[in-house]
């Protein structure tokens, strides 16, 4: 593998109050996959599984990634994680302050690139230079829709779901994006969260739901109508947030990776990304064993001891 040099130097803002995928609320949106864990030093949150039945427990980072505000103490909290978990896993923040070759040596036992992520600098971000086909989206049937904020989040969660159930038959999502109404609920409470809506009638045919952490906003999900997606309301949405949070005086938005957990530049989700960034960032996927003995028993026993996947004995596991 090449070695990755890059070094994430953005300032972190330590006595700023804890929001948006920092927040323990948001861990707590995940509570039935597992035990919401607290890192002590770097100050992220992780889940704590139970590894079948063995009676031991691993870790992983919370969807999206792993979000830490002091990301040069993680080392520390491995010492006490080892005493507790077989193994750890997780996806960076492509925002976050560490260094992408000091994390290659901590996780020597699995480490690679994940995914782009695109990202918008927001002072040097010109509508007037976006694509065509953004513009051309923009505008396209404007007048029909009408687009706002949302002032109290919570209230809508009953429109937010029947969104999302249609966003889940149509790209037939499973696993850890199968949130619950429950698990919406919370999400919908962490601070930070900015939700956004439009209508093209009477009903609410998109949402966009965004969380703000310091100086950036993190896109976190999206749904949509039948109506919406034939409006392509996407496009009138992201146009207003960016507008908004521009206004706001954020420094940066995360708009994610492109679909599935492969690289794929060329998928739609990924095309449509692109075209609002000014800049990337990398992600990257992270893992350590700690019990080397109890990882290569599981593994056997499940028949899985030469996979690539990590941790090995997870494949094809999608609760």
């Amino acid at each position: 593998m090449n070695k990755v040099s890059t070094k994430h130097n953005y300032t972190e803002l330590e006595h700023t109050p804890l929001s948006g995928y920092l927040h323990p609320l948001y861990a707590a949106s995940f509570a039935s996959i597992g035990q919401p864990l607290d890192l002590e030093f770097s100050k992220g949150r992780i889940l704590k599984r139970p590894v079948f039945d063995s009676g031991l427990f691993d870790g992983m980072g919370v969807y999206p990634f792993l979000c830490c505000t002091y990301w040069t103490e993680l080392e520390r909290d491995l010492e006490r994680l080892q005493k507790e978990l077989i193994s750890f896993s997780f996806v960076s923040d492509p925002l976050g302050n560490y260094d992408a070759n000091r994390l290659e040596k901590i996780f020597s036992d699995k480490f690679q690139p994940f995914k782009t992520h695109y990202v918008i600098e927001l002072a040097k971000y010109d509508r007037d230079l976006l694509p065509a086909n953004h513009k051309r989206n923009i505008k396209k049937n404007r007048d029909k829709v009408t687009i706002g904020t949302v002032a109290k989040p919570l209230s809508c969660l009953d429109q937010w779901n029947r969104l999302y159930e249609n966003l889940a038959k149509r790209h037939r999502i499973e696993g850890i994006l199968t949130f619950s109404e429950a698990a919406f609920a919370k999400q919908l409470r962490v601070p930070g969260i900015h939700v956004f809506q439009g209508s093209v009638g009477n009903e609410i045919d998109g949402m966009l739901l965004w969380y703000r952490q310091g100086a950036a906003a993190y896109y976190h999900l999206g749904a949509f109508s039948p109506i919406g997606y034939e409006m392509n309301l996407s496009f009138k949405l992201f146009d207003y947030a960016i507008g908004y949070f521009k206004e706001m005086g954020l420094e940066r938005l995360n708009l994610g990776g492109g679909a599935g957990v492969a690289e794929n530049p060329g998928d739609g989700l990924a095309r449509f990304k692109k075209g609002w960034s000014n800049s990337t960032r990398s992600t990257y996927f992270c893992g350590k064993i700690f019990d080397k003995e109890k990882y290569r028993e599981i593994a056997e026993k499940r028949k899985l001891s030469g996979s690539r996947y990590f941790p090995a004995y997870r494949e094809g596991d999608f609760g």
